[in-house]
């Protein structure tokens, strides 16, 4: 089987955070695959979906309630399909290890009145649980990196794959 992550990842994660986008496109994918490409997962096609559904079924999926609250927002954009992804998340909730941090503690990460409280959150996860993040955010990416988290925007690990099956 070939690898999973790129070499630069020092080892294996135990526990992958996910950013909002990602897990959206995983929820549409799981719910109602035709909306992918669409508004609510606009750059996800049916590919991706199955991508991420082969990297979240195979680690563990660490959150925050910061990404939940973003995820649930997006969901309920899509008015027809609203209750079906909202129910679509509720039945990943237990699959997940949610992260609390209080914003009092958030405001204070270095970056936070560049990056606000989700990705403060994110950051904070991250270090504490010595979780790689996927993103989408190539501006979040660079500031995990400073703080030394391990850290792949998903071009990356979806250009890595690509190569991989040449």
């Amino acid at each position: 089987m070939p690898e999973t992550f790129p070499p630069w990842i020092s080892e294996a994660p135990k526990i992958i955070l996910w950013d909002t986008q990602l897990l959206v496109a995983y929820i549409v994918g799981s719910v109602r695959s035709t909306l992918l490409g669409k508004e609510i997962a606009k750059g996800f096609s049916i590919s991706d979906f199955d991508f991420i559904r082969s990297l979240v079924t195979r680690f563990k999926v660490l959150t925050t309630p910061f990404i939940l609250s973003e995820v649930n927002s997006w969901l309920g954009k899509v008015a027809y399909h609203r209750e079906e992804l909202r129910n679509g998340l509720a039945s990943m909730l237990p699959a997940l290890r949610e992260h609390y941090e209080n914003s009092v503690i958030l405001s204070q990460v270095e970056a936070f009145s560049t990056i606000g409280l989700t990705d403060s959150s994110i950051v904070t996860a991250a270090i504490g649980l010595k979780a790689l993040v996927i993103t989408t955010d190539w501006d979040l990416r660079g500031i995990l990196i400073g703080k030394g988290v391990e850290v792949l925007h998903y071009d990356e690990l979806k250009n890595f794959h690509a190569h991989l099956t040449f």
